[in-house]
């Protein structure tokens, strides 16, 4: 039960950070919710193709490569997340009782 609504939770939260940076082009959303993807695209070069007064930069294919590996990372650690904020909650409410 619990791991079928952390997977769910953490699906969730992935995609809402996806949609919010496309959509909103909320760049902060990405560094919370999906930080393995946001730290791999920081860390690959983007060659400026345009004046130094107006950059231009330009995706490569190594962009793909950190969206395939960094993403399915972002939504892992969502729900490993999820999962131990349930647990934790749980918890809480058995010592209550």
């Amino acid at each position: 039960m619990k791991m079928g609504l952390a997977l769910v939770v953490g699906t969730g939260l992935t995609t809402l950070g996806v949609l919010l940076t496309t959509m909103m082009d909320a760049e902060w959303v990405r560094w919370i919710f999906l930080l393995p993807w946001a730290l791999l695209g920081t860390l690959l070069p983007h060659p400026n193709i345009g004046t130094p007064e107006h950059p231009i930069y330009e995706g490569t294919p190594l962009d793909l490569f950190a969206t395939v590996i960094g993403l399915p990372m972002s939504a892992l650690m969502n729900m490993v997340i999820a999962y131990f904020v349930m647990c934790r909650f749980r918890r809480s409410r058995d010592r209550r009782s």
